[in-house]
């Protein structure tokens, strides 16, 4: 049987994890409010809002992905969320309610793959000064030098320094992340002295990341290598 339509009454302090199925249309206020251990979520797509209060005083989310479709991020949807360091935001998204991301003290980056959206008043309201950034895809619209009185900054595709990173049978890989829908080009040159860099190869990003390799790399003494954006 599907699940259309999920009311959970929060303060589940054992809940470790937790997987949103697409067949998951609505989800009641304040579904996991409280839930101190969760430290895992999985929003497949289906549900176009996070209501009020959704995941308030979940102190143990870290990094959150939402899928595309969601239009609505209510009040205080992630406030009090201590631990909180990433979220990425999708392009559906046009609206941000009050103190949605209030007192989450360790948030460093919140990512938006869209336009700006509509926001309400005390989004970053804090206890006292955060470092978080909110950062923007080249070509959106809206964007100013800041969002929320927090700075944004350009949201450029970032070369990983991960396991993907070296020499994998017989050839230099590494993975680019971003964000998917994007055209990255990745280039090298062989002296950074110079400012000739040839592109190796232009990848339209199917996810938020992909994999790189350069079969030629043992032909050259020195290569260095760079990614950038494109139209």
């Amino acid at each position: 049987m599907l699940l259309h339509w999920l009311m959970a009454g929060g303060d589940c302090s054992t809940l470790t994890s937790i997987v949103i199925p697409g067949s998951l249309v609505s989800v009641g206020d304040g579904a996991f409010y409280a839930c101190s251990s969760l430290t895992n979520v999985v929003i497949n797509q289906g549900i176009t809002r996070l209501p009020p209060y959704m995941f308030t005083y979940c102190r143990n989310l870290r990094h959150i992905i939402l899928p595309e479709g969601i239009t609505d991020i209510s009040d205080f949807a992630f406030g009090n969320c201590d631990n909180l360091v990433s979220i990425i935001i999708p392009f559906s998204v046009v609206n941000i309610g009050y103190a949605a991301f209030s007192y989450d003290s360790k948030l460093i980056a919140l990512y938006f793959k869209g336009h700006a959206p509509v926001f309400g008043d005390s989004l970053f309201q804090n206890y006292g000064p955060i470092n978080t950034i909110v950062y923007f895809l080249p070509v959106k619209t809206n964007w100013g030098s800041s969002f929320g009185n927090v700075p944004t900054a350009l949201w450029n595709p970032q070369i990983t320094g991960d396991y993907s990173f070296g020499i994998h049978t017989n050839q230099f890989g590494f993975n680019v992340n971003w964000a998917s829908g994007m055209v990255a080009v990745v280039k090298a040159c062989t002296n950074l002295s110079t400012s000739s860099w040839t592109p190796l190869k232009t990848n339209a990003l199917s996810s938020d990341n992909l994999y790189f390799s350069d079969t030629n790399w043992a032909k050259f003494p020195n290569r260095y290598y760079r990614v950038c954006w494109t139209n």
